[in-house]
């Protein structure tokens, strides 16, 4: 009876060690740069609308650009951006792997009446992140990574 007791909690902690866990929302801002470090990157599907986001951060204005390092797993990303309001995607910047939504582009955000937008990063085999990106009345903005 003993070794069936040790093989069931062996059983059970393989069992909690395999379970997948929420993971943490990246690092910080990549040691004080300013920069945030996505979580791992996803196979980019049809967004669930009632899905809950892997990570949020909260940066407390518009008067500075946002930058986000992808996973290093990703191959080379580009990056789009979409209004909500227009349907209009532009281009980000993408230098090396930290993706750049400027300033300029938040701004104008905050003067829609939306307020919402998208931020598709992806490489060649559409791995990568949809990101909403929401200018709160407060002027801070919310980016959720999904």
């Amino acid at each position: 009876m003993n070794h069936y007791l040790r093989n069931i909690l062996a059983l059970m902690a393989a069992v909690w060690l395999a379970i997948p866990a929420p993971g943490n929302g990246g690092g910080e801002n990549n040691g004080g740069s300013g920069v945030w470090i996505l979580p791992a990157c996803a196979n980019i599907t049809v967004q669930d609308p009632n899905a809950l986001p892997r990570a949020v951060h909260t940066f407390a204005n518009t008067a500075s650009d946002i930058k986000v390092k992808v996973a290093n797993g990703m191959g080379t990303p580009t990056a789009t951006f979409t209004d909500d309001l227009s349907g209009t995607t532009v281009g980000m910047n993408v230098t090396g792997r930290v993706v750049t939504v400027p300033k300029q582009l938040l701004q104008a955000l905050a003067l829609s009446p939306i307020r919402k937008g998208t931020l598709l990063i992806t490489d060649a085999s559409q791995c990568g992140y949809i990101i909403r990106v929401i200018v709160r009345p407060d002027g801070s903005v919310k980016v959720a990574v999904f």
